[in-house]
């Protein structure tokens, strides 16, 4: 299901009986370091508690949230729930059965509430800020596509991978694409200067028809599975000659490249890459809009405050 529509869902949510816990905890590199993250978490349920005294729940009610506290503390606890991921979302109330997860590209702020709803302000901004994006990692002799989702990252397609043999198909582990590459052409002995830059040109010429076949399908996929923006992986050299095959709609949503080993890359890895590289990426057309907002304000093409944007309106 995807974070939309558990969005959606929880929205309509309500308990009048038992509250619910909703949390939001930031795990970027340097809250991770020495486990500062624990500590957070600590001092929002310390928080959490005062705050508890101040309303009127009743003791049934209490109780619920406290094994809810006990509940998330476990799972904060076990780090090996926390990977893949720079910001964490739990919703938890034990009598009502609600036990929900989401990892995310980030968290604003921490945060945690207790109420008969869950709190999705930080939720909805996450999902229409951190759109879809698809990591192509590309080298002469495979490809992998990697999407990451408000939600997670996951590997959708690891195909493309050609036997030692260029005669050979480029076939898909899963065996959803084939591509047969054209054989090495001539017969009989070559003179051998002549035979070494065929055979070179041969090869050149699989290559491009690899990168051709990766470009295709990328675009096909990008056809039936819309994603936002793009970014490629692999060695300069590779990057630079794939993108001359990318479709022009690709193009423009490509937002970067990365530096990785195709076959030796994992999701955890690539997920902070993908993370960092999208935060420069929007970090830098905030600017850019920034920018373009104060030319056009000194040239009155532009307004900033209530009551000129106001007025402006009632032009």
């Amino acid at each position: 299901m995807s974070l939309k529509k558990q969005i959606n869902k929880l929205l309509d949510y309500r308990s009048d009986e038992h509250p619910i816990i909703s949390l939001y905890l930031r795990l970027e590199p340097n809250d991770r370091v020495n486990f500062k993250y624990k500590a957070n978490l600590k001092n929002l349920i310390k928080d959490l508690r005062k705050n508890l005294k101040e309303k009127t729940f009743t003791e049934i009610a209490v109780e619920s949230v406290e094994r809810d506290i006990n509940n998330i503390t476990k799972f904060i606890d076990d780090y090996s729930q926390l990977s893949e991921c720079r910001g964490i979302c739990i919703f938890s109330s034990t009598r009502n059965k609600l036990w929900k997860v989401f990892k995310l590209p980030t968290v604003f702020r921490n945060q945690i509430s207790v109420d008969y709803s869950p709190l999705l302000g930080q939720l909805i901004k996450i999902n229409d800020e951190y759109k879809n994006i698809v990591t192509v990692l590309i080298d002469r002799k495979k490809a992998r596509i990697f999407r990451l989702e408000p939600e997670g990252c996951h590997e959708i397609l690891d195909f493309f991978y050609p036997e030692a043999s260029r005669t050979k198909k480029f076939k898909s582990t899963e065996g959803k694409f084939n591509q047969r590459l054209s054989p090495a052409t001539g017969t009989g002995s070559l003179v051998q200067g002549y035979g070494e830059h065929s055979f070179q040109r041969t090869i050149d010429n699989e290559i491009h028809q690899h990168y051709k076949y990766v470009a295709d399908k990328v675009f096909h996929y990008f056809k039936e599975n819309r994603f936002d923006y793009m970014l490629i992986g692999g060695t300069e050299k590779n990057i630079s000659e794939f993108c001359h095959h990318l479709h022009s709609y690709l193009q423009q949503i490509l937002i970067g490249t990365i530096k990785v080993d195709v076959n030796k890359s994992k999701t955890s890895q690539l997920v902070e890459m993908i993370i960092e590289k999208f935060r420069i990426f929007y970090t830098n057309k905030g600017k850019t809009i920034l920018k373009e907002f104060e030319e056009k304000q000194a040239t009155r093409h532009a307004v900033n405050g209530f009551r000129p944007t106001m007025k402006a309106l009632s032009r």
